[in-house]
């Protein structure tokens, strides 16, 4: 059972940290993350080091030797660090600097990384499965830490129920889509075997909708009786060739639950980029595509919106901080659920669940939910005195701060 950190008001044992800062990848939110971390950090008497990437090797380690000779460092941390870092290997061991890679993907994304862990290398990981994940198939990391992301926050004041009644947007969707037809056709040229493997394994996570992939394909490869004599080595080596099935399936139901909600008429405006062939679908309702955002402006968005659907990136035992940015700038959240979810959240008066092995039933569900504005607000209100209370960022820099210690 992983170890939870509760975070403490004062007296860190660490006071200084190498925080290195990402280009502009996600729409900026490492980035913005980074600097948000740095800032809290700081309030807490931990002196930062914020490093910049991109010079040429030979350069950055140069830079780091002279960052680490300066004096010492307690820790550094990186959001999907790269297996580049291996290039600080030496560096870090000599200085004993523990790192710690917080990735906000499925592992399989990050098996470059993982494999070339260093010394004291440690993760950090939003979901429980990913946790196990990473401890049984990548015994190179030292660590591996479950803490989900928190939620960003612009504060606005209260929401007032009569300013919540006026809002433009009844539901939106904050979110890119990438385009399954084109990930068919690159999967049509696989070799035969490999396309046995893939379209398999595609299925199971679709019709076992609550498993894992790396379960989901367990279950695939125990029907074709080959899992017995299979080591752990020969089934990571099968989930990083085969890793794009879990990718192809994300944007299946995202694209499943849009089209599903238009289809019936239901007016959810789509924040985000690659919609074009769904909006092309629905010409009469190509003003809700509204195209790509920033994270202020999500934030924006979220202060606009009654509801904010939530489809999780096939996370079955885990969070995604749109859930808690959305409660903090007042949205009610709608969301596919899972057991950790279910342990954080009372369905209906925190959050909506829905399933997403159902989504014949979402918009009936969507349409109930509008129709009791009251009860919506009060939802709403329930929400973010959940996230504000415990998943803000100030909260999580003492999360961290206690992992990294």
């Amino acid at each position: 059972m992983e170890k939870e950190y509760k975070g403490k008001e004062r007296g860190y044992k660490m006071s200084r940290v190498i925080l290195f800062k990402p280009g502009d990848i996600c729409h900026n939110s490492l980035g913005y993350w980074m600097d948000l971390l740095s800032e809290l950090f700081q309030k807490r008497g931990v002196e930062t080091v914020i490093f910049p990437n991109g010079d040429e090797p030979e350069i950055l380690k140069q830079k780091m030797e002279k960052v680490l000779s300066e004096k010492k460092t307690d820790a550094a941390m990186m959001f999907n660090a790269n297996a580049g870092f291996v290039l600080f290997r030496e560096l870090f061991e000599k200085h004993k600097v523990p790192f710690f890679n917080y990735i906000v993907d499925h592992p399989l994304d990050h098996n470059l990384a993982l494999q070339n862990a260093f010394g004291q290398y440690n993760v950090i990981c939003l979901d429980r499965n990913h946790k196990e994940f990473i401890e049984r198939y990548f015994p190179k990391v030292q660590n591996t830490y479950f803490l989900p992301l928190a939620g960003m926050m612009d504060e606005k004041g209260d929401e007032t129920y009569d300013e919540f009644r006026k809002r433009p947007y009844d539901i939106t969707f904050t979110g890119n889509l990438s385009n399954t037809d084109e990930m068919i056709a690159i999967l049509a040229k696989y070799p035969e075997e490999s396309k046995k493997i893939c379209l398999g394994w595609i299925e199971k996570m679709l019709l076992h909708i609550n498993l894992s992939p790396e379960d989901a394909l367990r279950v695939l490869l125990h029907e074709w009786g080959v899992d017995k004599n299979l080591s752990d080595e020969q089934f990571l080596q099968l989930g990083i060739s085969f890793k794009q099935a879990i990718f192809f399936v994300r944007n299946y139901i995202r694209e499943e639950v849009v089209t599903k909600l238009l289809e019936e008429h239901i007016p959810i405006h789509i924040f985000g980029s690659g919609w074009d062939r769904i909006k092309e679908k629905f010409p009469e309702s190509k003003e809700l595509f509204h195209g790509d955002i920033d994270i202020d402006e999500t934030m924006a968005v979220n202060r606009q919106s009654k509801i904010v659907l939530n489809i999780l990136p096939w996370f079955k035992a885990g969070t995604h901080d749109r859930i808690e940015t959305a409660q903090l700038n007042g949205a009610a959240v709608l969301s596919d659920d899972n057991p950790y979810l279910r342990e954080i959240y009372r369905d209906n008066e925190q959050i909506y669940f829905y399933q997403s092995s159902n989504t014949d039933a979402l918009p009936g569900q969507i349409k109930a939910i509008l129709s009791d504005p009251e009860q919506l607000y009060h939802t709403m209100l329930e929400g973010k005195k959940l996230a504000k209370e415990s998943m803000t960022w100030d909260v999580l820099a003492d999360k961290l701060l206690e992992i990294l210690t």
